[in-house]
């Protein structure tokens, strides 16, 4: 499979400038060098922070406090509620899992805890760099013999955090077969519904109205294949233009 390559640095800066001004750039330039550059090099210790219940290592230097805007990461009991509710109440012990956009590893680990032994959970990211932290999680939670992650980009690459380095790229049409699929790849869903021939028992999907992803497109896509609409979760307290889409496969 081909690979896609990463923005460049320069591409990234001018859509920094285009979409944030001047000043945006000017506050994340000290951020870029320090976690690009600098960060590597120091030493560093593990934490572990627990999100929705799910614990999840990461390395902490003493310095991350002072860099502005570096992102100091805490407890957060609602991480990712509504995926994570959908996770736990659509999925049975024996299901098989696709997730498309694996993040930090969150509900990779609530699907293996809800599938248990007898299931199986394939779970696709993009970021070379969160591919490093989602098996981190997973390992941490023994729930490797369950889930195997994948350095992959489904459809296409949006807005993937990090670099993609050696991620392959595949096709919608090439998702195994399963009873619950996620999509939570930042403005890739509606290509994916598009083109995607497997049929799962649910579909969980976070739509990017902001990144060109139309949410009535995507309800339509998901009607037209014959899901009916559970439930609805509007995300804009904290994401513009963000939702979240449980359906159903209608007998």
């Amino acid at each position: 499979m081909a690979t896609q390559e990463s923005p460049s640095l320069l591409t990234k800066i001018v859509v920094k400038f285009k979409t944030a001004g001047i000043l945006s750039l000017v506050f994340a330039a000290p951020r870029y060098v320090y976690e690009n550059h600098l960060r590597r090099h120091l030493l560093t210790h593990n934490k572990v922070v627990w999100y929705s219940g799910i614990g999840t290592p990461y390395k902490v230097s003493i310095l991350d406090r002072f860099v502005p805007k570096y992102t100091q990461q805490e407890d957060n009991p609602s991480y990712e509620r509504a995926e994570v509710n959908a996770m736990r109440n659509y999925t049975n012990q024996g299901d098989n899992v696709v997730i498309v956009g694996a993040g930090l590893g969150i509900t990779p680990t609530v699907a293996a805890n809800s599938v248990g032994k007898d299931g199986q959970v394939i779970a696709y990211e993009a970021s070379a760099d969160r591919i490093s932290r989602v098996r981190k999680t997973i390992q941490y939670n023994n729930v490797s013999d369950i889930v195997d992650i994948r350095h992959a980009i489904v459809g296409k690459a949006e807005d993937v955090r990090g670099d993609i380095g050696s991620a392959v790229t595949i096709p919608p049409k090439e998702l195994p077969e399963c009873e619950f699929l996620e999509l939570d790849c930042e403005g890739a869903e509606e290509l994916i519904l598009e083109e995607m021939t497997i049929n799962p028992r649910v579909l969980s999907v976070e739509t990017h109205e902001t990144k060109g992803v139309s949410q009535s497109k995507v309800l339509k896509l998901l009607k037209r294949r014959g899901y009916k609409i559970t439930e609805e979760n509007d995300k804009t307290d904290r994401f513009e233009g963000i939702r979240h889409i449980v359906s159903t496969l209608e007998k």
